[in-house]
């Protein structure tokens, strides 16, 4: 029977009410967030208690043990909820308890925008049956899918369900993520966001009374060295009870004197199980343990006695610590050795019997990875690739990164064999795959790039060496750093010129058409993207996700390239757009394709077309800000089309600081003289101006040149402005004279056309 609950009404009170207006249609989140010891989980678990008569309720809870495994709080509930349900197909491989297979780390084809959605969705229709209350806890731990769930679901406006998190109060400086998804809750209408402060005086008192039964003056003595904190006064007590006179330093320090306590062979226990995590499976820690049960039982029924462990009434094998804070402190008074040890003897047992499960992977990777003192690495580093499996499959990329870079640094520390080689290099090859989901080509570091390529060269990996040269090439060349890619390109085209396979041909083909399109040579990158694309004509359609890839990419280019140069009627262009958007296999790879339709649009003055493909696009997907921020950029210059001047330049701004986030550069100069073309057209002379000033900048320091004419017109649009007619059409005649020579003969017109509308005051 769990202790009452004392001290609380008013914010229970508050948890009913934000429940209520749940249960009545309005979705509710609410966050309870104190210093450890306050009380968070008690009061979750009071109103649990509270409506579990009136709806569905569910815990799911963060793993405190170093590893946030993807989705972990979530996957819980979400099973619960989808209980004889229909589900969207990713939502349930993403739920699945099968095991992912080997080598999976290619990035699914869901958007996690889409999955969200598909997370919400399930929600939503299992509380249409009956109101459901999912209950968080410890979110500071959560992994960044996790966290954003619950920034998406902020934004839901349907469903009778409400979401209660707790979380420690000192964490929130640490995590920019977690910050992030507590202010997306904070700015939902009706989120009750509650501090935990310590009990007054009586509170505390009658907590211990129930408790303890401690006197009422021993009791106001604790409250004032607790502050009002109800698990530091606890244990308190319990060290008065223990004939302590001694006065702690702080609330670990109660703890460490009550494991001191305890028969050593208890605390050597628990040192176990607390490197084995927040519960204690007893038969599981027997095998950890490498002693019998029956010694296991007669070792922990001290901390029993002590209450250091509880036992957990659902799960009869399990008994749990009373409170985190406990195995904190027995994790802390460990040395790294011996706890790398411990971890390794857990991850052992884990593998015993019928292996690791899937959704203890990623659990089993971090006790690895903390193991690698001991020995451990080579098997870390294999473990953290299969963790990085499952994580991708959860579409949850910034986990599978970080297990990955994990791994590479165990592969890179590990023998020098050719075969310790192959390994480093599948590692990084993976690392990058993951990396291109989430950030395009701009997330390695270009160290890692030129250490894979030495690897591929040692071992004569030509085709991997060729792939990397291309990442490489595209790195540089979205970050507008034509210069430096120019060699690697050369260097691309000699490895793949003479190659059997025409798509590996292309390979060197199409960065070349890229190169000269940067350099704004319009009408020699047509000439290669045309012998690029059509040796994909002879590679059939298959099930590399790669090489779809590079096909997918090439097509792209290809249209931009000739809807620039004028030879494909830009309405043909745009159908092909919208075709290959409609054939696309799957959401993210129908936003990609919109944002080069956007951008390709406003290149000739489209707007019309550039909101089109952007409002189809899932912009939101925080996990590809080149996509988004390429987008959000374009959403800016169509309002400053239409005259939201203001909001205009707020939008583009974000929108540049999300591309540039992922050194992305490419582009921004058009993007920004075509937003100083309309704010100008609109009257705000001075802005634009401001505007071509921080364009010119740009295209100085980074020479994308194609972009230069469109630059040029937009300094011309200033000029009319500003009522000097003569300079403004003798800087747009050059700027059409420009695009010509550049071959770029459909921005040519574009540009005519805006000299042709143009009124120039006092003309």
């Amino acid at each position: 029977m769990s202790a009452p609950l004392i001290g609380r009404d008013v914010e229970l009170d508050e948890l009913l009410a934000a429940w209520r207006e749940a249960a009545d249609g309005t979705p509710r989140l609410a966050v309870i967030e104190g210093e450890p010891g306050i009380g968070k989980t008690h009061l979750a678990e009071a109103l649990r208690a509270a409506v579990a008569r009136e709806g569905f309720t569910v815990w799911g809870r963060c793993d405190e043990g170093g590893a946030a495994p993807s989705l972990w709080p979530w996957l819980a509930p979400l099973r619960a909820l989808a209980s004889g349900r229909e589900l969207d197909p990713d939502l349930a491989r993403v739920l699945s308890t099968e095991q992912v297979p080997a080598d999976a780390s290619t990035p699914a084809s869901a958007s996690r925008f889409a999955l969200l959605a598909a997370m919400a969705d399930l929600l939503e229709r299992a509380a249409a049956d009956v109101p459901v209350l999912v209950l968080i806890d410890d979110l500071q731990w959560a992994d960044s899918t996790s966290l954003d769930l619950l920034a998406f679901l902020a934004t839901a406006g349907r469903g009778r369900w409400m979401v209660l998190v707790t979380m420690r109060e000192l964490e929130v400086g640490r995590n920019d993520h977690l910050v992030e998804a507590l202010a997306a809750a904070s700015r939902r209408i009706g989120t009750r966001r509650i501090h935990l402060r310590g009990l007054d005086d009586e509170g505390t008192a009658a907590m211990l009374a129930a408790a303890t039964g401690i006197d009422r003056a021993a009791a106001h003595a604790i409250h004032r060295r607790a502050d009002g904190n109800p698990f530091y006064a606890i244990e308190l007590a319990r060290l008065r009870d223990d004939g302590d006179q001694l006065v702690p330093a702080g609330v670990s320090d109660v703890v460490r004197r009550r494991l001191v306590r305890l028969p050593q062979a208890t605390a050597d226990l628990l040192s176990v199980a607390a490197v084995a995590g927040r519960d204690v499976d007893v038969p599981f820690l027997a095998h950890c343990a490498e002693i019998d049960l029956g010694a296991v039982l007669d070792h922990l029924d001290p901390a029993v006695a002590h209450r250091l462990l509880v036992i957990d009434p659902d799960r009869p094998s399990v008994l749990r610590f009373s409170h985190a804070l406990v195995r904190e402190v027995l994790l802390d008074g460990l040395t790294a050795l011996r706890r790398a040890r411990l971890h390794l003897r857990v991850a052992e047992a884990m593998e015993q019997g019928d292996g690791v499960g899937v959704d203890d992977v990623e659990i089993h990777a971090e006790h690895l990875w903390r193991a690698a003192p001991a020995g451990a690495g080579r098997r870390a580093a294999e473990a953290l690739e299969r963790a990085a499996d499952v994580a991708v499959r959860r579409v949850s990329y910034t986990s599978a990164e970080h297990h990955l870079r994990r791994a590479v640094q165990l592969r890179r520390s590990s023998g020098r064999t050719d075969a310790d080689l192959r390994a480093q290099l599948r590692s990084v090859e993976k690392l990058l795959g993951v990396i291109v989901a989430t950030r395009y080509y701009q997330g390695a570091d270009d160290g890692l790039v030129v250490f894979a390529q030495q690897l591929a060269r040692r071992l004569a990996e030509h085709d991997l060496l060729a792939q990397l040269l291309w990442y490489e090439a595209s790195a540089m060349l979205t970050s507008a750093r034509r210069h430096d890619a120019l060699p690697v390109v050369a260097e691309l085209v000699e490895l793949t010129h003479a190659d059997a396979r025409p798509e590996i041909r292309a390979m060197g083909l199409e960065k070349t058409a890229i190169s000269l399109w940067s350099a704004g040579a319009i009408t020699e990158a047509v000439v290669e993207i045309d012998r690029a694309a059509a040796l994909y004509d002879h590679v059939p359609t298959g099930h590399d996700p790669v090489l779809e890839n590079r096909r997918g990419e090439c097509s792209m280019f290809w249209l931009m390239l000739h809807a620039l140069h004028g030879d494909v009627p830009i309405d043909d262009v745009v159908r092909r757009f919208d075709a290959a958007i409609a054939a696309a296999p799957d959401q993210a790879t129908a936003s990609a394709i919109c944002g080069f339709a956007a951008t390709t649009a406003s290149l000739v003055g489209r707007w019309g077309d550039v909101e089109r493909f952007a409002a189809m696009a899932t912009s939101d997907d925080r996990a590809d800000q080149f996509g988004a921020g390429q987008l959000q950029m374009l959403r800016g210059v169509c309002d400053a089309q239409r005259g939201a001047c203001e909001h205009a330049v707020d939008q583009f701004r974000a929108g540049r600081h999300r591309f540039t986030s992922v050194r992305a550069r490419s582009s921004i100069v058009s993007a920004q003289a075509n937003l100083a073309i309309h704010l100008a057209r609109h009257g705000e002379v001075d802005d634009a101006a401001a505007m071509t000033a921080e364009a010119r900048r740009e295209l100085e320091e980074y020479d994308e040149r194609w972009n230069e004419p469109t630059l040029l017109a937009a300094d011309a649009v200033v000029l009319a402005g500003r009522s000097d007619a003569a300079a403004a059409s003798a800087l747009l005649a050059s700027a059409v004279t420009l695009a010509h020579e550049q071959g770029s003969h459909a921005l040519a017109a574009h540009l005519a056309g805006l000299a042709a509308e143009l009124v120039v005051p006092g003309a």
